[in-house]
């Protein structure tokens, strides 16, 4: 994929050159420096490693072009090797044949979209996000695996990108594979409905257990300082390989996700947010090997929530200044009496300046706590330029 990115490159650019009155560009990158605490990792609160950085975060390259009066196509190219915590390579996230016929009120998108699901995934670029890092119920990774359904260690070791290290209970990428339809009426309301590989937690661009799933979103606006917004997801989160040959069908081992959002925008204030609920029947791995009950696989019945909650406030007396917080939390039902993860709390707090048209600067600190007999040191700083252009 690597080599392949960088034989795109010159092709890109050829193209861009003989067509360059149909193919727009356009990017966002962040440059920055973070630290976390002594127990920083990745999977659990998104900074790869204790020691000061200073790094590329995120480069995001747009692209699109019409190709006839109905249909379009647009992508995003992204570089990101400080927030997916490994040695990354640029790739293509999000690639789409886009149908919005001229004057109509509804389109289709085939390809790989962004989800319908939530408020996150279109907020989730530097310029819209409050923070530099997704809310937990997006970027931490709970202890369930899509090769070992529940696996109690799954969100606690390894490293992301090459070990199995559990899901978030939605994507934090936010684009999946498939076909997405909206339809809006006026001002009013707007519906979008997606069949894709996988679930809202899986990112898979293809999965072999041959599994469809649903999910879709609906937008109210009942005055035009408020948005409110209604999702769900349902479908089979495991993907078939030689870990869980051993237990049979994995379809039946299903996610359900229901989430609200609503976002209210006043003056000079801005408070939005959301609380996601998932539920997942899975198989448990532990010990080297699947539970097996007298030559049965017994299922399990496991729950989680993630809530967060952002308030912004611009500084009128300095304009383009603004301070910011987040409130945080992902919590887990008991199954069969015993804690199947740990509940975790994070408090953001962010200073922002827009310095120039286009030079975003943020200065974010956060501190995060868990419900284990050990506190981990999970604390995080992080100050950053973010460049549109």
């Amino acid at each position: 994929m690597k080599k392949l990115f960088f034989l795109l490159i010159p092709v890109l650019f050829c193209f861009q050159n003989r067509v360059s009155a149909q193919v727009e560009w356009s990017g966002i990158a962040d440059v920055g420096f973070s630290m976390g605490g002594p127990d920083s990792k990745f999977i659990s609160n998104g900074i790869s490693n204790r020691y000061p950085n200073f790094s590329l975060m995120n480069l995001n390259l747009f692209l699109g072009s019409q190709i006839s009066e109905d249909f379009s196509f647009s992508g995003k190219l992204l570089y990101a090797p400080a927030q997916y915590g490994y040695g990354s390579y640029p790739r293509l996230v999000f690639a789409s044949v886009n149908y919005d016929p001229a004057g109509e009120s509804y389109g289709f998108s085939i390809g790989r979209v962004l989800t319908p699901f939530g408020l996150f995934a279109k907020r989730q670029h530097s310029t819209e996000n409050i923070s530099f890092l997704p809310p937990l119920v997006y970027g931490y990774f709970i202890n369930i695996s899509s090769l070992r359904g529940y696996w109690p260690i799954s969100g606690d070791n390894g490293s992301y990108g090459s070990d199995d290290v559990g899901l978030n209970s939605v994507f934090q990428g936010g684009y999946q594979m498939g076909l997405k339809g909206y339809y809006a009426f006026e001002d009013l309301f707007d519906v979008e409905l997606m069949i894709s590989n996988a679930p809202v937690s899986a990112g898979s661009e293809v999965k072999n257990s041959g599994s469809i799933s649903g999910s879709g979103r609906i937008g109210i606006k009942p005055v035009m300082w408020a948005n409110l917004g209604f999702s769900g997801s349902y479908g089979s989160y495991m993907e078939r390989t030689g870990e869980n040959s051993v237990i049979g069908n994995i379809q039946k081992y299903k996610q359900t996700t229901l989430g609200t959002d609503a976002s209210f925008a006043y003056s000079y204030f801005e408070l939005s947010g959301e609380y996601i609920y998932s539920s997942w029947t899975a198989p448990k791995f532990a010990k080297g090997a699947f539970v097996n009950n007298l030559g049965a696989h017994p299922t399990f019945n496991l729950f989680n929530h993630g809530a967060y909650a952002d308030l912004k406030i611009d500084i009128p007396q300095i304009p383009g200044l603004f301070i910011a917080g987040r409130f945080d939390r992902i919590w887990f039902d008991k199954v069969q009496n015993v804690v199947w993860d740990l509940d975790h709390d994070r408090f953001t707090g962010v200073i922002g300046y827009t310095w120039q048209k286009g030079i975003l600067l943020k200065l974010v600190g956060f501190t995060q706590t868990n419900s284990g007999a050990v506190d981990f040191k999970e604390d995080g700083l992080a100050a950053l330029i973010t460049v549109s252009f």
